[in-house]
């Protein structure tokens, strides 16, 4: 299943578009919540999807990248798409307007998903952007609301080198008359979401909506699922209630309860997870420089005595010398290791060969760099 090379990457819409059209335009027969930014929109739409599945509604969850199976992506009520589907969508969509030296995977996968959506007769979608927004495959979608997590650092080639690059081309997905939600902070940031807003919303206003955790209600923080001390999650959990908030405002019936369930009952491996208390391994898929800094704050809120091991491998286009020194009051020595990513830089031990000589050493051990380092490390418990 899409074994063709999964290092193109080629943005724009027209390939996707002539594909959709081909396919009778499923991605306009269900409302979708759009997801973009740096870091956190995995999290946010899985929060999302599943609390929109405790209020009862049957929901599409577009996700990327997969940690073990492609199948992963795409998900109806928090169930994986079948080989069979998988492989018929596939048929499908390759054998369509898509010319086949131009096509990439997550072009073919995103149409896929939404063509098993609209199959499906789902609800509503909550959509991850794959990269930057405006030029990203999924920006076709008929949005009711809009997300931006946050705007930092990473692929940088593709999105540009200052924030204020990076932002225009996340604010893409910015519609007119549809609300947005951020938990940016940057004034650069901030000021490119605002122009892009106005730019659209001429005939109607884009609310931009800034959320705060000092206005999250105490009964919704869920400390078994966020952690008291870790800004990063409780962020997230706020950009997901004032998605909530605003649903309620469109007619969709959700409770407090059905909040609350819908966030313990999130399952998102290989962030921040916890794989063995004795000895203490903590696997994480962050990938750039703003994702570390988050982890490290992550291990410092467990107040853990001694000094990680780290196991760490990147990709050949992030910077792993800022993710290091990131990690490094956390961690007191360090094991290079490589994925099986074509993409991945070198290093002379494999993961599982990199995993096994950090517990020779009897301390608490960290497994990040990449998703496909997490991915591959989970693999081996």
């Amino acid at each position: 299943m899409l074994d063709f090379d999964t290092t193109n990457i080629n943005l724009g819409l027209e390939r996707v578009s002539a594909v959709l059209i081909s396919l009778g335009n499923p991605h306009l027969k269900f409302p979708a919540i759009h997801v973009a930014g740096t870091n956190g929109k995995g999290s946010v739409c899985s929060m999302t999807a599943s609390i929109l599945k405790e209020a009862g509604y049957k929901v599409g969850l577009f996700t990327s990248p997969q940690l073990f199976k492609w199948n992963e992506r795409i998900k109806v009520n928090g169930v994986d798409i079948s080989d069979e589907d998988f492989e018929r969508l596939e048929t499908t969509t390759v054998g369509t307007r898509l010319i086949a030296s131009q096509r990439t995977p997550f072009e073919v996968i995103t149409c896929m998903a939404f063509q098993y959506f609209a199959e499906q007769k789902i609800d509503i979608a909550v959509v991850e952007v794959g990269m930057g927004g405006r030029l990203d495959a999924t920006n076709v979608v008929n949005p009711i609301i809009t997300v931006i997590t946050n705007i930092d650092f990473d692929h940088m080639q593709y999105l540009g080198r200052t924030i204020k690059d990076i932002a225009y081309e996340k604010s893409g997905i910015i519609k007119e008359g549809i609300p947005l939600v951020t938990a940016e902070k940057k004034k650069d940031a901030l000021t490119v979401m605002q122009k892009t807003a106005e730019e659209c919303g001429k005939l109607r206003n884009v609310p931009i909506l800034n959320v705060e955790l000092l206005n999250i209600p105490r009964s919704l923080l869920i400390p078994h699922f966020i952690g008291s001390n870790v800004l990063f999650q409780q962020t997230n959990v706020a950009v997901v209630l004032k998605v909530a908030d605003l649903l309620r405002e469109q007619g969709y019936k959700i409770s407090d309860e059905n909040i609350r369930a819908g966030l313990l009952n999130t399952r998102w491996p290989g962030r921040f997870q916890i794989i063995s208390e004795e000895p203490l391994i903590i696997v994480d898929g962050a990938h750039n420089p703003a994702g570390a800094k988050v982890l490290k704050e992550f291990i410092l809120s467990l107040k853990v005595k001694e000094k990680f091991t780290l196991v760490f491998g990147s990709q050949e286009d992030k910077d792993d010398k800022t993710m290091l020194e990131n990690l490094s009051e956390i961690t007191d020595s360090v094991i290079m290791a490589k994925s099986f990513h074509p993409k991945a830089k070198q290093a002379s031990n494999s993961v599982k060969e990199a995993i096994e000589t950090a517990k020779k050493r009897k301390k608490p051990i960290l497994i990040t760099g990449s998703l496909f380092i997490a991915a591959e490390a989970l693999a081996q418990f």
